[in-house]
């Protein structure tokens, strides 16, 4: 997450940069994501790690790159599973073209218009 810089880079470039290392991550240590919704003692890491993604999502938002006709939490449920997709369906590809595919198809669907 941190070398993302969600909080410093451009929108697009921290969103890629975002999206390709979670993905590199969750192929070398893949993790059910149910499993990880209900592990106790990660909670307060994914909380932290959650409200990190909540703010660069609504800095995403104010700077026009999302749409703001959405409800708020749609876009940090929708961009997990996308990259939970790419990172299991998509083994062919590597960590960054997935990331261009999730990117992509992030920005189109809740891309601002």
């Amino acid at each position: 997450m941190r070398a993302a810089r969600l909080r410093e880079a451009p929108v697009a470039v921290a969103l890629h940069r975002y999206v390709e290392g979670i993905i590199g991550v969750n192929r070398t240590w893949p993790v059910e994501l149910t499993r990880l919704k209900a592990d106790e003692e990660i909670h307060g890491r994914r909380d932290t790690l959650i409200g990190e993604l909540d703010a660069f999502l609504e800095r995403a938002v104010s700077e026009g790159l999302l749409r703001a006709d959405l409800p708020a939490a749609w876009s940090g449920s929708l961009l997990p599973q996308l990259m939970h997709l790419a990172s299991q369906q998509m083994s062919q590809l590597t960590a960054a073209q997935a990331a261009d595919l999730v990117v992509d198809t992030f920005l189109q669907g809740l891309g601002a218009r």
